[in-house]
Formats: C-alpha cells, structure tokens, sequence
C-alpha cells in the first residue's frame, strides 16, 4: 500500500499504540499492538466536507480517526440536522453501526481528514485469538459510551453544552498537545 500524504506527514500506517495511548492499558503488550496493526487498513485522506459514511449505509466495519475531525449528524423526522457529537484523533467512528449492521449517523470530515479501519470480521477474529484484545476493545466502547452519556443526560441544554466543551477541548488538547484548542466544528 502506498503511503498518502496530508499535509506535513505522510501516513502509510496505523500506529495503534499512538492513536490509543489514553485506551490501551499497559498489559495488553507490543505483540498484541503488533498483531491489531498489521489487521488495521489506514483509510483517507478525506477533504474537508466529504463523507466517510452515511445513514443507511451497510456498516461492517469501525474506525479510528487517525487525523482531523469527524462531525456525526443525522437528520430528524422534521429535517432539522441532530449532532451526535465529534470524534477527533484516537477516537472511535462507527460503532452505531455494529449494530443493526448500517449506520445510524453520517460522518463529515470537518477538516482534511483521515481514519485508520478494522473490518468487524478482524475484530471477532482477533478477540478470539487474543482475550486482551477484546477486553480492550470493550473497554474502549465503554469509554465511548460513557462519554456520550453526559451530552444525553437530563442535563439543561446549558450544562450539556459546558460539558460537550470541556470534553471536547480535553480530547483537542490530548490529541494535539496544546493548551488552548481550536474548535473546528462548522
């Protein structure tokens, strides 16, 4: 596979141990790093404004934003655009689908982007193989879902969106080493 460029850097894999760090607990082990790249398939670039995926669309597999910033959206029943949230470097796309089998949600990059991808067929394979690996990859989803929670909760709308950016300008500032984000949200 031939590396692409974006930007300054060119990615011609996925390094899981980097895009991970905060998700993967130290006794997984460089074997188990090792063997979860080597079934991992880098995706992209996305310019800003293209779809990954879409309502609808079949869902085999999920993704790890490797670079940029995904918005997930869908539209309601009266047209109106409903956010799910945003997912930035190291954080995981697509799980909705897991479910059902197609996605629930739309995935935009805001921002020229890229994913890293492991189809659902590598991940059953590699939980049966390795049972570090699913512990690990269920404690990812749980990562996921608890974050979601409290932008779902009985929270008034003010206290959902000081917590959507404290959250969200923690995992900017994680991701890029910074100390004042940048929100890339249009």
């Amino acid at each position: 596979m031939q590396p692409y460029h974006l930007g300054r850097k060119a990615m011609s894999d996925c390094d899981v141990q980097g895009l991970l760090q905060s998700s993967v607990p130290v006794e997984f082990g460089l074997t188990c790093l090792s063997e979860l790249e080597s079934r991992i398939q880098p995706i992209g670039p996305q310019r800003r404004g293209e779809h990954l995926y879409r309502v609808s669309q079949s869902a085999e597999e999920i993704f790890i934003v490797h670079s940029g910033c995904y918005k997930l959206y869908a539209y309601d029943r009266a047209g109106r655009e409903y956010i799910h949230g945003f997912r930035l470097r190291g954080s995981l796309m697509g799980l909705h689908g897991l479910y059902g089998g197609a996605h629930q949600f739309n995935a935009v990059a805001l921002t020229d982007s890229s994913v890293c991808r492991l189809s659902r067929t590598k991940i059953v394979e590699l939980g049966k193989q390795m049972p570090d690996f699913f512990n690990m990859f269920l404690s990812m989803v749980g990562q996921e879902m608890v974050s979601n929670i409290f932008l779902s909760g009985n929270f008034t709308a003010e206290e959902r969106v000081a917590c959507f950016l404290v959250s969200f300008s923690k995992k900017l500032c994680s991701s890029f080493n910074c100390t004042e984000p940048r929100l890339p949200m249009s």
